[in-house]
């Protein structure tokens, strides 16, 4: 909900949603046309939220065709000469929300303190699985 990000969001007579569908929606969709994938959308968002929701005043989309990497990039070796610049993200992690928090806390050692090196994925501990 964009509204719940501060006034200046949204409207305060209005309910501002963000919704990501996961890959399996997104690759039904991927080719329908806006009518379908709004509609699409639409039904998934009031199956997930307990309120009345009246009709969409608009909506926006974006079709990512590759926005999913189709292969896991070594954290370690993409930090090893940062400069002050980390990568992280799904694309080092295996496309899940919590790897990618993971290598988000992995890496921050290292932005906190430059002279700590990173460690290899298979030493790491906490949210991975």
């Amino acid at each position: 909900m964009e509204n719940d990000k501060g006034r200046t969001r949204a409207p305060d007579d209005v309910l501002v949603v963000v919704a990501q569908m996961a890959v399996a929606f997104s690759e039904r969709y991927l080719e329908a046309p806006a009518e379908d994938l709004l509609a699409g959308v639409d039904g998934q968002v009031r199956g997930l939220l307990a309120v009345e929701l009246g009709e969409p005043l608009w909506y926006d989309y974006a079709r990512w065709r590759y926005a999913r990497p189709t292969q896991v990039l070594d954290l370690a070796e993409l930090n090893r000469a940062h400069d002050g610049l980390c990568f992280v993200g799904d694309y080092t992690a295996g496309w899940h929300l919590h790897l990618a928090l993971q290598a988000g806390l992995d890496v921050a050692p290292f932005v906190l303190s430059p002279t700590t090196s990173l460690s290899p994925p298979s030493d790491r501990k906490g949210l991975r699985r």
